[in-house]
């Protein structure tokens, strides 16, 4: 843990209760994709039959939910495709880190789509529902504590610190307040690179100031998109 952090213990108490919601699911995550599948399926069948409790929407079916999907598509698009692109080019240590945050960001995604065609599912369903996205996460800071020798470590604790903004779906009452609390975590880090670099024309500097903006927004703007 580094000292100084803004909001370090409140923050990293809030992951930690996440992670332990889905600590016995880890070891079943290679059948998530099926078991995912396997439940719209049953909630789907409830559904037609009249049943109780969360009812899917037929496979296939399309209709408003869907658009929010799209705008997690572009808000990736915008700022997680250059972020990913700039980390592979500044160092083999941050893009390793960078293809780590993609797969936290692809079981987002996955988490979303679900979302757009099931109601809400109870306690269990949500624990099996989250558990790729935490173990990803959990990945992403693992990386970081592996490295702390790596003389880009800031960037890999600016986005250790800021990944914790994916479990904003399992926040109910203040999920934007929760991802700008990743966001200031992360932000003392990466603030840290803009003084560094910003002054400076050299190439490998402007790549940090694009590396550390890419991120940073991708942050602002998932506020944005939870509002």
């Amino acid at each position: 843990e580094e000292t100084g952090t803004p909001s370090s213990n409140t923050f990293k108490k809030k992951i930690m209760s996440v992670d332990s919601a889905v600590k016995d699911l880890l070891a079943r995550l290679e059948k998530v994709t099926a078991r995912l599948e396997s439940v719209e399926k049953q909630l789907a069948s409830g559904a037609s039959a009249g049943g109780g409790g969360a009812a899917a929407a037929p496979a296939g079916s399309s209709g408003p939910a869907a658009a929010f999907v799209d705008a997690y598509d572009a808000l990736v698009n915008e700022y997680i495709k250059p972020y990913v692109e700039l980390s592979g080019k500044i160092d083999g240590d941050v893009g390793a880190q960078a293809q780590l945050v993609q797969n936290a960001i692809n079981a987002q995604r996955a988490f979303l789509e679900t979302a757009s065609q099931c109601k809400k599912p109870d306690q269990a369903g949500l624990q099996n529902l989250i558990a790729a996205t935490s173990k990803a996460m959990a990945e992403v800071s693992e990386f970081r504590e592996k490295h702390r020798s790596s003389k880009f470590f800031n960037n890999l604790s600016g986005i250790s610190e800021g990944i914790g903004a994916l479990g904003w779906v399992v926040v109910e009452k203040t999920p934007g307040p929760f991802v700008n609390e990743a966001r200031g975590s992360s932000e003392f880090y990466t603030n840290k690179l803009l003084t560094a670099h910003k002054n400076s024309d050299k190439p490998e500097d402007k790549q940090q100031v694009d590396w550390v903006k890419s991120w940073n927004g991708f942050l602002k703007e998932l506020f944005t998109y939870i509002k």
